[in-house]
């Protein structure tokens, strides 16, 4: 096996890493899991003596009640089916000591997270949790004071000393919109990008079913969770303690971080961004500091929710006026492609194409500095047989459909729709915005090119090691679309391509 063959392969497994059964956890603090039909406990970590101070033998088959010391189905939100976990609160054990408990409900088991509260009273958490509420943005500037607002109070409530607000792109990869940090110990990276393969699939889908991921302390060693192999794997998405993939803790590493703290920002039920927390030494936070941030992440998201769709709205009206006037410089009977034709420049400027184009069965019709018709129903060719996507918007054609880079001084850019094939194999009119190839610089956090580096000797992934700014020159690649160039697209395919095809 090759070193290109060998990095390919252990690229494609980290992607598989099955994060959520892990089969073990960080040590800040201890996990069990009891049967739910039985009552009895069916596996722990192995550091659960230490907490609950019996013998692990004596922990296993017994009640969690006896075990606890008080009823696990008495914590608020355990009847709760809407939600996995429980509310957190505060349960003093047998031993004496207070402990953060979480429950975690599945189909077959009850996780119970335990966490040793700090010893002194005054840092000792406290439920329920107080709300942080942010204003409303109405302009863009206010949009970006917004962002700093959350970066600002999140590094209020944890005392990280780095905050990011992490935005992905429609690639997945990543850029630092927002950034605060104290003292000089870690690098800034805002402004700078971040390859999809930073965040990969699988844990984006763990960040998008969870509030947060802490990990407290990169040199602490896992503890094993003991029990699977007689009672069954555990799934530890919703497990705070849930330890982390040799790889990230690596990256972490490289980077001079000692602790971190992330927090999944979903807008529009899509994972849109994630709140990035960085401390050069170990720190941990109590579930309730957790708790806390998550509500203040949901508040901020309300508040950037609510404007965009305010913003949405008043576009929408706009957008509708808009095409009304551009169709009514043509005649009711007309056909769409010479409606379109008709139109002038206005199609082209409701994204800032510099060309587009609209083919149905009968007809095609291009606008502005269009490429060659050739070309045009090549890449309908393509998009039509060949794409999934019934929208596709990239700044880089060639990257889908490499013969695009032949035309890249006209169409290195695309937005593309169509309407889902019908049963007999329709597909029905397609449009089109083009831009052309544009030079560019692009400032990545590190070389996205060597994201990773591979020992073939021991066939193990290591992430790269160095983050400083790495500049891209860009080729066959346009201007960035705008963000409501899905909009633009979206209400195009349903007020205009829809309503031509009934």
């Amino acid at each position: 096996m090759n070193e290109g063959t060998s990095l390919n392969t252990l690229l494609k497994e980290c992607e598989k890493e099955q994060l959520q059964h892990s089969a073990a956890i960080q040590p800040f603090g201890v996990l069990l899991a009891i049967d739910i039909d039985s009552g009895c406990i069916s596996h722990a970590s192995e550091n659960a003596s230490d907490l609950l101070g019996e013998p692990l033998p004596n922990i296993f088959g017994a009640t969690a009640s006896d075990i606890l010391g008080f009823d696990v189905t008495d914590i608020s939100g355990w009847n709760d089916q809407s939600n996995t976990r429980t509310s957190p609160c505060i349960r003093t054990l047998p031993t004496g000591l207070d402990c953060e408990v979480m429950v975690i409900r599945q189909d077959t088991h009850a996780l119970i997270q335990l966490e040793p509260c700090n010893d002194s009273a005054t840092a000792k958490p406290s439920f329920p949790l107080q709300s942080f509420h942010f204003r409303m943005p109405k302009t863009k500037a206010e949009e970006k004071n917004l962002h700093r607002e959350l970066a600002e109070t999140i590094q209020q409530q944890t005392g990280f000393e780095k905050i990011m607000v992490y935005q992905f792109h429609d690639d997945w990869s990543g850029e630092v919109i927002e950034e605060v940090a104290t003292g000089d110990n870690l690098d800034l990276y805002l402004g700078l990008r971040f390859p999809a393969s930073d965040i990969p699939e699988i844990a984006r889908r763990i960040y998008e079913q969870t509030a947060y991921r802490l990990i407290s302390d990169v040199s602490c060693s896992p503890v094993p969770i003991l029990g699977e192999e007689e009672n069954g794997r555990l799934d530890l998405t919703h497990v705070d303690l849930r330890s982390v993939s040799p790889v990230h803790i690596q990256y972490l590493k490289n980077m001079n971080v000692g602790a971190s703290f992330s927090l999944s920002i979903m807008l529009s039920n899509k994972l849109w961004g994630l709140v990035a927390c960085h401390h050069t030494t170990p720190r941990h936070l109590p579930l309730a500091t957790r708790a806390q941030c998550a509500e203040t992440v949901k508040n901020y998201v309300l508040s950037l929710s609510s404007w965009r769709a305010e913003a949405r709205t008043i576009f929408f009206h706009s957008l509708k006026r808009t095409l009304s006037e551009a169709f009514s410089k043509s005649r009711p009977e007309d056909t769409l492609a010479k409606r379109i034709q008709q139109s002038d420049n206005t199609f082209l400027d409701l994204i800032g194409a510099s060309s587009c184009a609209f083919i149905d069965d009968q007809s095609m019709v291009s606008l502005g500095i269009a490429p060659p018709e050739e070309a045009i129903r090549k890449i309908d060719a393509w998009f039509v047989d060949h794409c999934q996507e019934r929208t596709l918007i990239t700044q880089k054609l060639s990257d889908h459909y490499p013969e695009a880079g032949t035309w890249k001084d006209k169409a290195s850019g695309l937005v593309g729709i169509k309407l889902p094939q019908s049963k007999l194999g329709f597909t029905g009119p397609r449009f089109y915005w083009f831009r052309p190839e544009v030079q560019q610089i692009v400032n990545w956090g590190g070389n996205p090119d060597k994201r990773v580096s591979v020992d073939t000797s021991q066939a193990i992934l290591s992430p790269r090691k160095s983050f400083e700014v790495w500049t891209e020159h860009t080729s066959a690649q346009s201007e960035g679309w705008p963000s409501k160039a899905r909009m633009v697209a979206d209400f195009f395919r349903s007020n205009v391509l829809i309503s031509h095809n009934k």
